[in-house]
């Protein structure tokens, strides 16, 4: 396999990856899962905070406002993932198809 076909192939899988694992994690109903999956956003809401406190739920749990930052985490992260993936699919191609030299540096 050449240089850009394996490049090609592994921006492809990390595009794939990034969005099975978004679908997933949109689909499923558990909070802990989720925000395994979405590792990305967790990492960046995280780092931006909560938002300012607007109350408490019915089981006492503070509520938070969301902010307009908190509405690009998720395009962010989604688009951070893909690079992250993509060189994760890299190394695994490369490990398994392997490298070959071009033939015309060993013409020359």
């Amino acid at each position: 396999m050449s240089r850009s076909n394996l490049l090609l192939s592994s921006l492809i899988c990390g595009a794939v990856i990034t969005i099975v694992l978004t679908w997933t994690a949109f689909s499923i109903d558990n909070k802990r899962l989720t925000r395994a999956l979405l590792w990305q956003d967790t990492i960046l809401v995280y780092l931006v905070g909560q938002g300012a406190p607007i109350g408490y739920d019915a089981q006492g749990n503070p509520r938070y406002e969301g902010t307009p930052i908190h509405t690009f985490i998720l395009p962010i992260g989604f688009l951070l993932s893909v690079p992250i993936y993509s060189a994760g699919s890299y190394l695994m191609l490369r490990a398994s198809f392997g490298l070959r030299p071009d033939r015309s540096q060993d013409a020359s």
